[in-house]
């Protein structure tokens, strides 16, 4: 594979990243249409926790359920092509109208043009007791 290809491919995987942290910052928007971007063995691991596709579309779910908004800024992205890692910040604020930021790092492997692959690490900046909760919350 040539520079100019792996140069696409990185490109392609951040875009997708980006179109995927759009989609889940969408409260409106249901959380099944997001499986599209992601492989059917996909496997998220959050602060040790581990979820598939069907665990992880209940995280966004019981996140839609809790919350009134959510903001991601990126504050680093490197790719390869075939995997990821981020810096992000997650600015949420709760039905409540509590607040709370959280910083993710996470690494992503991609499997063709999908996510097969989420390792994150959370660290609760501002927010309540419990929040830590936010980055793996399960559905109900």
């Amino acid at each position: 594979m040539g520079p100019a290809e792996l140069r696409m491919m990185s490109e392609r995987s951040i875009a997708m990243i980006r179109e995927v942290f759009a989609m889940f910052c969408d409260v409106e928007a249901e959380p099944d249409s997001m499986a599209r971007f992601f492989t059917p063995d996909y496997r998220q691991s959050v602060d040790g926790r581990t979820v598939d596709l069907h665990g992880f579309l209940g995280h966004v779910q019981a996140l839609r359920a809790a919350l009134v908004s959510i903001e991601i800024d990126i504050q680093q992205i490197v790719s390869d092509g075939v995997s990821a890692a981020t810096v992000h910040l997650v600015r949420v604020v709760r039905r409540s109208g509590e607040k709370a930021t959280i910083k993710v790092v996470a690494f992503y492997r991609f499997d063709g043009d999908r996510i097969a692959a989420i390792d994150e690490l959370t660290h609760v900046l501002e927010g309540r007791a419990g929040d830590e909760e936010l980055g793996s919350m399960p559905s109900e």
